[in-house]
């Protein structure tokens, strides 16, 4: 145990030095490394800034595209539906109009027979009463006029669909964030 007293009394001076030398050292270095330490603080907080800033305009941009479309989306409904109003109104006012003899629906045919088992040939005999060039007319009966205006309504909804979906599809589903 002396060996190590003995040891330790020649390593003393140069222990204490050695811890002085370090505290001094860490009081010396110390505000240069807060120094460097504020700083990449500092760098830190600019680059989050940054990354928010960014964010942020993306956000606005993608909020501002959606809004776009949405407003895209009620001007094609209003659009088309304005169109199969306005063509429901144009389709029932023909149909009172015929319904109530103001307006007939007639075809050119070139050749007729009479129903019910006459058996005779009319084109002869409509053209004889003066029609148009010499042709025959046929003019439909009420239920195949309602027919007639129910195939019709059903065609001019379905193309209406149809180019509302084009449009919506040119219009909505092309167009990408960003363009």
């Amino acid at each position: 145990m002396t060996a190590v007293l003995s040891i330790l009394a020649r390593l003393a001076p140069y222990l204490i030095a050695a811890v002085l030398g370090a505290s001094a050292m860490h009081y010396v270095e110390a505000p240069r490394y807060g120094a460097e330490i504020a700083k990449e603080v500092a760098a830190h907080a600019q680059d989050l800034a940054a990354a928010n800033d960014t964010t942020q305009r993306a956000l606005q941009a993608a909020v501002a595209w959606k809004q776009k479309r949405d407003e895209d989306v009620a001007a094609l409904d209003a659009k088309y539906t304005k169109e199969r109003n306005d063509a429901k109104v144009e389709n029932d006012a023909l149909r009172a109009a015929v319904a109530d003899g103001s307006l007939r629906l007639r075809f050119a045919v070139s050749s007729c027979t009479s129903g019910a088992g006459s058996g005779g040939n009319v084109s002869d005999a409509a053209s004889a009463a003066g029609m148009d060039h010499g042709s025959a007319w046929a003019e439909l009966d009420g239920g195949a006029t309602n027919k007639l205006f129910g195939i019709t309504e059903r065609g001019d909804r379905e193309i209406t669909k149809l180019r509302a979906a084009q449009d919506y599809i040119r219009t909505v589903c092309v167009v990408q964030p960003g363009s």
